[in-house]
């Protein structure tokens, strides 16, 4: 089984600059033929496609927290607070899709 380039246009573009300068300087293009096999192909798009969805995953997580926030103004959470006992959410839902959150925007 082949394996399918992908075209992934991103509006951060840090890379694109750099590449330009290789291709316009006949020594490092000569040097970069082998650029789209090399692992610092790889490297530049997983640095590129994690800088263009870092707003996209903060705006999951600010749209989970307000689902979450719901549930953490109810006075019960008050209690747990002064007890120094464990919330346990009523919807693990958006608690879990912030956990995922916080893990993407770490990675």
């Amino acid at each position: 089984m082949g394996i399918l380039e992908v075209s992934h246009p991103t509006p951060t573009r840090w890379a694109h600059p750099i590449r330009l300068a290789i291709a316009t300087n006949p020594t490092l293009a000569a040097r970069d033929k082998a650029w789209a096999d090399g692992e610092l192909s790889d490297l530049a798009f997983a640095i590129e496609a994690r800088l263009s969805y870092l707003p996209q995953i903060i705006t999951f997580m600010t749209d989970t927290a307000i689902e979450l926030q719901k549930e953490l103004l109810t006075p019960i959470v008050k209690m747990h607070l002064r007890q120094g006992t464990a919330f346990p959410f009523r919807n693990a839902k958006p608690l879990h899709r912030l956990l995922f959150g916080t893990t993407a925007l770490i990675t």
